[in-house]
């Protein structure tokens, strides 16, 4: 069941990718901030929904970790969004896969970790792969944003950084509640994406924005997947061995990324194929 659940999981964190590239696709006036703004907001309330059915008591220090926490995460989902948006559903999220290489790069630098022979490999392998996924040249490489790649490399750095402020702060302190700790995180996130929206519109044709009926669609199916998918994620990354969730969570989403690619006019080359199956062949190695 644990095996089936994670399935569902990487499937709601495929969807993520899917209600950015509709909202950007269908809705002539948009905006990455109010998207996530209302996305953060509303995914916080519904964590503060579930902590109430299935927590008594609130730990100050996790809502208190959630605060920069909450800075990383609203900058992997806030830059997601605009790669997605501006490039290929296929690469990006290819290269947001690319996250779990930090911490166990840094954790060999700066924290004595140990790097087994496997996951050198795997580390090998999933750099072959990104050759073939980003920079092989197929017939639509100009229509694709530059900056789409710029995009996705700030929120591939900004969920490694997540995976190791995780880490370190459950070794400095065991009693953290991390699904506290998301509550606070995506408040934070909220309120920022909020204070960047009025900054840059100080609310001006708001109505506009959150007028079209795809709004609405798209703004759903990205709230379902990040506070429901990241509700799972914590749960679940405990509950099942690295080896079967990592390949799961990270590896599905990518070969749905691809599969679903030519729906949105994105051509994918079987080189591209061929490096997102290497992609999932080194996610195995990393976790064995």
């Amino acid at each position: 069941m644990n095996i089936f659940l994670t399935v569902v999981l990487a499937f709601l964190m495929f969807l993520q990718g899917i209600g950015f590239k509709l909202y950007a696709r269908k809705c002539t006036e948009n905006n990455e901030a109010l998207m996530n703004a209302f996305n953060f907001l509303l995914s916080a309330v519904i964590v503060a929904v579930y902590l109430l059915f299935t927590q008594n008591s609130i730990h100050i220090p996790s809502l208190l970790y959630g605060i920069p926490y909450g800075v990383l995460f609203v900058s992997m989902v806030f830059f997601y969004n605009k790669a997605v948006s501006t490039g290929k559903i296929s690469s990006s999220n290819f290269i947001l896969a690319l996250a779990m290489l930090i911490p166990i790069i840094c954790g060999a630098l700066f924290l004595n970790e140990t790097v087994l022979p496997l996951q050198i490999a795997g580390i090998a392998l999933f750099l072959v792969a990104s050759y073939f996924v980003c920079f092989t040249k197929e017939e639509d490489d100009k229509k694709v944003s530059k900056k789409s790649y710029l995009y996705i490399v700030i929120a591939c750095i900004s969920s490694g950084g997540m995976s190791i402020f995780i880490k370190l702060i459950s070794n400095a302190d065991s009693s953290v509640d991390q699904v506290q700790m998301l509550a606070s995180a995506m408040l934070t996130g909220g309120i920022l994406m909020t204070v960047l929206f009025a900054i840059q519109t100080r609310f001006k044709n708001f109505g506009d924005y959150v007028r079209p009926k795809w709004f609405w669609l798209s703004l759903l199916i990205v709230v379902l997947s990040t506070a429901v998918g990241n509700i799972m994620y914590v749960i679940f990354i405990v509950r099942v061995p690295a080896v079967i969730f990592f390949p799961i969570a990270s590896g599905l989403p990518m070969l749905l990324g691809a599969a679903v690619s030519p729906l949105f006019k994105e051509k994918l080359s079987v080189k591209g194929i061929i490096g997102i199956v290497l992609g999932v062949v080194a996610i195995v190695l990393l976790n064995l």
